[in-house]
């Protein structure tokens, strides 16, 4: 009896630890794998194979490497300039005597500016305006210059001219003079002032009218319209004959406007005096005198 009483107390042991197994593999298995076994583990290498190409020539290498797309545009882009280079060497670029206006000139003809202009012949993409009005620039009275290009071959020319302020007459000659000293083409209506040099005694040494010479006549122009002709000695300076009959000598030295404004304060003292003088000098605007 005793022997069966053990035999049913182990076989109820067996079952509850059979019964227990189960729930605790599988809550083994649920929190983390079981360790596989030292002996079942396999080691994984990498291994990189070597791909071997076929050697290709430099010449088909660069080839490969070329954007034939960006080939194909540049070379239309030349094609394009080629045919523009080629188009504007055409007649219908070409500047023609006839496509050339000349405006503004009064005593400069035409011809004379168009021949200084050198632009007939040329293609109209070549004329440059700058140089074109430098080479006018140097004609004689030419004040300023303003050039303009217009497709296809028009060149419009604009000129400016010095208005002649005296006509000097020296041994040599007569000049016409803008106030710049420079000279004027001798046409159209004359100078409003004539400077009688017999000596030739009123020129530096370059052979032009002294700077300060011109300055006094363009200041007497201004003053005393009226008077035109003036005179020039190495003693007596400059200096003119008024309508009342008596000279009057600026000399060089000093402020000629002064002078003036001396000679018209004299003015009724000159008419009412008696005998009349012939000569006011003012050459020393201090010490006036009357002879």
């Amino acid at each position: 009896m005793a022997g069966r009483q053990a035999t049913k107390s182990s076989a109820r042991r067996n079952k509850k630890s059979a019964k227990a197994q189960p729930t605790e593999r599988a809550t083994q298995t649920w929190r983390q794998p079981p360790p596989t076994p030292r002996a079942k583990m396999v080691r994984k290498e990498t291994r990189t194979a070597r791909v071997t190409r076929p050697s290709m020539s430099p010449v088909r290498i660069w080839l490969a490497r070329i954007n034939w797309l960006q080939v194909a545009i540049f070379a239309a882009l030349i094609a394009a300039a080629g045919g523009a280079a080629y188009g504007i060497t055409l007649e219908p670029f070409r500047v023609a005597p006839d496509t050339v206006e000349v405006t503004g000139n009064r005593r400069l003809a035409a011809w004379e500016v168009m021949d200084a202009a050198q632009v007939a012949g040329d293609n109209v993409f070549t004329v440059q305006a700058d140089a074109v009005a430098d080479r006018l620039l140097a004609l004689p009275g030419v004040k300023s210059v303003g050039v303009r290009v217009h497709l296809p071959n028009q060149v419009l020319i604009d000129v400016a001219e010095f208005l002649p302020l005296v006509e000097w007459q020296k041994p040599e000659g007569r000049l016409w003079l803008a106030e710049d000293g420079s000279s004027v083409p001798i046409a159209g209506n004359p100078p409003a002032m004539i400077l009688v040099d017999p000596r030739g005694e009123a020129g530096d040494a370059n052979g032009k009218l002294r700077k300060n010479i011109r300055e006094d006549l363009t200041v007497i122009q201004q003053v005393l319209p009226e008077q035109r002709e003036f005179y020039y000695g190495a003693s007596e300076g400059l200096y003119f004959r008024a309508p009342e009959g008596w000279n009057v000598y600026l000399g060089e030295e000093g402020n000629v406007e002064h002078k003036l404004e001396i000679l018209a304060g004299l003015q009724n003292e000159l008419i009412t005096r008696e005998p009349k003088p012939r000569k006011v000098d003012l050459r020393f605007p201090e010490f006036p005198t009357l002879e």
